[in-house]
């Protein structure tokens, strides 16, 4: 455990091709109403801040049974991205960007006294597991409403496209008959590509040539490795970014 490399699936919403398709086709020909030619006005955001998400891990093995969903843990780290958001007289928003967001965790050590590997009995084994990193990170769209004047709240969906997803975890075992105790460690690299989508939450304040706020950001953005029958899930659900940006 992990016996061999896995397969990975990175997934935001859960819509087919063809449906994703026609989404941001739909949103590319609204935003053409938020062109510079009819956007009040136009700003170039730079976004950074710190990203939460969280690990979970299942098995049908009757061995390692256990370990069902007691390697759980969360994850932290990294979430930045880049906008160029426009707002119509009318109030609408329409963006293209850049995103990046990165997390990694560590479970605690999970233990069983008096088990059995391969019909061998033990003493003790002992296993966790490791996030080292997920990463996801491609562009996206963004479509949403603008309240207020030098002093916005703007609400907006986020729907990444083409996003990249890659996941390196790191499995600790230990095992224990009498005075003898053996170690092993694996580490594995997946790569997928995928979809996200967001609830974006910012507040702006525009002064002058520039613009300054804070967003909440709630997320969709999961992948998962299956190996045998084995199944690791990562998502990445929430992010809080500061907002700097300048305005045209």
């Amino acid at each position: 455990w992990p016996s061999g490399p896995g397969t990975l699936r990175g997934r935001g919403p859960n819509l087919p091709h063809h449906t994703m398709k026609k989404l941001l086709l739909a949103l590319l020909a609204m935003g053409l109403g938020c062109s510079p030619l009819l956007a009040a006005d136009v700003s170039l955001l730079l976004e950074g801040g710190a990203a939460a998400g969280q690990t979970t891990f299942t098995t049908t093995d009757q061995e390692t049974g256990f370990l069902n969903q007691s390697l759980d843990h969360d994850t932290t780290g990294d979430a930045a991205s880049v906008v160029l958001l426009a707002t119509a007289d009318s109030g609408f928003v329409f963006g293209l960007g850049y995103q990046s967001f990165k997390v990694k965790g560590q479970s605690a050590w999970v233990t069983l006294d008096s088990g059995s590997i391969a019909g061998i009995s033990l003493d003790q084994i002992g296993a966790r597991l490791t996030t080292d990193s997920m990463t996801v990170s491609g562009p996206f769209v963004s479509l949403g409403y603008s309240f207020g004047d030098s002093f916005r709240f703007a609400p907006q969906a986020r729907l990444g496209f083409s996003n990249r997803y890659e996941v390196t975890r790191t499995a600790d075992i230990f095992l224990e008959l009498g005075p003898i105790r053996v170690e092993d460690s694996a580490s594995e690299t997946t790569t997928a590509t995928g979809g996200t989508f967001a609830i974006a939450l910012p507040v702006y304040w525009r002064l002058g040539p520039l613009t300054l706020g804070a967003m909440y950001q709630a997320m969709s953005a999961k992948a998962t490795v299956t190996v045998d029958n084995e199944t690791t899930e990562f998502t990445i659900h929430s992010a809080f970014q500061l907002v700097l940006g300048a305005n045209f």
